[in-house]
């Protein structure tokens, strides 16, 4: 990607209405390479602009084998752990693992079929209990497991949770087929289910299938629960992601399956979005009974489908004890009489359910509270394309439900990703009728060679789907969504208009402007303004974009500063801080550019523009700001 900064220093007098003013002059970049975290940065100095070309190095480290036997698949991972290569490729084929352990202690470590394609690599257990009693153990961080299948773990195909002393955190779960698990396919559990101290975190699963089939519900090896088994069940999990995936058949015949997504016991802000789940007793759940809940999270943009011929049935979608949390845009149909939504307990506390599209009741039970909106809960089989395996798309424009719906914040794309609203308004149920998908992504590169370790690939960041998830030119005010806060001074962010200033950031119209000139003598600002909260939890790359000038009094302690918050404005890291040094104090606004993709998968991100004036100083304009994504 290339940047493109056309903002110059403008060189204040020094003296100005009696206040000193200090002065900066424009530094050139001397076109010398910086490396960061994510790559290399290459400056150069262009006719006065100023053209950062970042250059993504991923994979960064370490080299890639490849393996075609369980034993040099063994010997690789046991490898990987004691420094070896982080990225294991598996070649095409069947692998009888009955027992073996993959356990996984490094971080970094990567283990994907060689070809891309997760049914050609079939890792095998046969139920056979030993090692892991699985497939994979994992207690390290920024571990990815993807494009293969798990069969017939005698308990998890997957199991992750944190190493002695430290948490996990980054893993990734991608295009994997799990089937027939021993009980649930995918655990998260913390170092303690009733007091933890470490716990698994910032991780995603997308892409995959996990199923329960007939031969499989016959096998389960739980002998004190007849059907302890489920999807992915998560502890003390805190932003995870759980995407794109579809999730099928977890009921039994002679008991109640756990969740196909259930995150609980002192989980936080997950988002489950975009999942198909067919024919499961339970659909997705956060939190469970009134002691062991979940704080926050949304459920976005699923399709629910279960039938009628099981003698073991419950809700959809659940919430208890799980204050709050967001459920919007979800379709859900059942064959049964069981509520197609629900949110219990008192602890579940403002809740929002909206512009869901369901065949059965919304139901609130045991002293929940929240605020329903726009839900339709007389959907109709007819209505869709084909019910009885879970489909749920619209099958004509039903005019009950197309435009029907309302703008939910982070609500910009449906089941397929097509962009929201088509149309005249925003559609209620997970699909946005006539709303195409994105184009596909391109094809995987062919697997190398066997046995032929392989080389970090450099990769250009080229252009890919853009969206604008926040957009604010302060022309009315208080902006909507936004909010103003006083710390503790006199005077507080306001309209330009407010203080008889033109807008010196030099947007069209109005600005934001913080101005303890304009407070008076004697007076003190300590004031913030923040955003609404925003969604980038489908981001790869994101962009804080705004212009703005700033006037600075030497000497005095005051500052303009610019931060981030990943969980609602909980708590806060600084971006931007300026102090001491002037930037275009009567304009042109110096264009602002910050990147925010060590925040990208963030779902409750929120900016905080503060300006701190402990006595009679000058002042700061804001004006177009402006957040992207890709």
């Amino acid at each position: 990607m290339i940047f493109a900064n056309t903002s110059r220093k403008k060189i204040q007098s020094p003296e100005v209405g009696g206040k000193i003013q200090s002065v900066s002059p424009n530094k050139n970049s001397t076109g010398r390479p910086s490396r960061g975290g994510d790559g290399m940065n290459i400056e150069r100095r262009l006719a006065g602009f100023l053209i950062t070309i970042v250059l993504s190095m991923t994979p960064a480290a370490g080299w890639s084998v490849v393996v075609s036997s369980v034993g040099a698949l063994q010997s690789a991972v046991l490898s990987a752990n004691s420094g070896g290569d982080k990225t294991i490729l598996i070649a095409n084929g069947n692998y009888d693992l009955s027992g073996v352990a993959l356990f996984i202690t490094a971080d970094g470590v990567t283990v994907r079929g060689a070809s891309g394609n997760r049914s050609a690599v079939v890792l095998d257990n046969h139920y056979v209990e030993g090692g892991t009693s699985g497939i994979f153990r994992i207690v390290s961080s920024g571990v990815t497991i993807a494009d293969l299948t798990l069969k017939r773990p005698y308990y998890h195909a997957i199991h992750i949770s944190p190493a002695a002393g430290r948490s996990t955190q980054n893993i990734l779960i991608q295009n994997v087929h799990i089937i027939d698990p021993g009980e649930q396919a995918i655990k998260i559990n913390a170092d303690d289910t009733v007091s933890a101290t470490y716990t698994v975190n910032n991780s995603t699963i997308r892409n995959c299938l996990i199923e329960l089939t007939d031969a499989g519900r016959a096998s389960l090896t739980n002998p004190d629960d007849p059907c302890y088994t489920g999807g992915i069940d998560g502890h003390w999990a805190a932003n995870w992601k759980v995407q794109d995936n579809v999730i099928r058949g977890f009921w039994c015949s002679d008991g109640l399956s756990e969740h196909g997504v259930h995150f609980w016991n002192h989980s936080s802000n997950i988002l489950v979005e975009r999942n198909q789940i067919i024919d499961c007793d339970r659909g997705i759940g956060f939190g469970l009974g009134e002691d062991r809940g979940n704080t926050g999270g949304i459920i976005r943009n699923n399709m629910i489908w279960h039938g009628p011929d099981h003698g073991f049935s419950d809700v959809g979608i659940s919430l208890e004890s799980t204050p709050d949390a967001q459920v919007y845009n979800n379709t859900v149909f059942h064959e049964h009489a069981y509520a197609a939504i629900e949110y219990r307990f008192a602890a579940t506390t403002t809740t929002l359910i909206a512009n869901n599209l369901t065949n059965r009741a919304i139901s609130q039970r045991d002293g929940a509270t929240g605020v329903e909106s726009h839900n339709l809960t007389t959907a109709q089989a007819s209505w869709f394309v084909d019910v009885a395996t879970g489909d749920l798309h619209l099958a004509s424009e039903v005019g009950s439900v197309v435009d029907q719906g309302e703008a939910v914040p982070g609500l910009i794309d449906d089941f397929d990703k097509g962009a929201r609203p088509f149309g005249a308004g925003y559609d209620i149920g997970a699909d946005e009728y006539g709303a195409g998908p994105p184009p596909p992504p391109p094809p995987p590169p062919p697997p190398p060679p066997e046995g032929v370790n392989m080389a970090p690939v450099l990769h250009l960041l080229g252009d890919r789907d853009e969206r604008e998830v926040l957009h604010e030119d302060f022309e009315s005010w208080p902006p909507s969504g936004w909010s103003i806060v006083n710390n503790g001074g006199d005077c507080v962010l306001q309209s330009n208009t407010s203080i008889v200033k033109p807008n010196y950031a030099g947007g069209d119209g109005k600005a934001t402007a913080a101005s303890a000139d304009d407070c008076g003598p004697g007076t003190t600002m300590n004031t913030d303004l923040l955003s609404p909260v925003f969604d980038l939890s489908m981001a790869e790359e994101a962009t804080l974009s705004y212009i703005a000038v700033y006037n600075d009094w030497a000497g005095h302690a005051d500052y303009a500063e610019v931060s981030i918050s990943t969980n609602g404005g909980t708590s806060w890291t600084s971006l931007l801080r300026w102090e001491g040094v002037d930037h275009n104090a009567y304009g042109p606004g110096e264009a602002v550019t910050l990147d925010l993709r060590p925040y990208a998968g963030s779902i409750m991100t929120r900016l905080r523009f503060r300006y701190y004036a402990p006595d009679y100083d000058w002042w700061w304009m804001i004006d177009q700001v402006r957040v992207t994504r890709k």
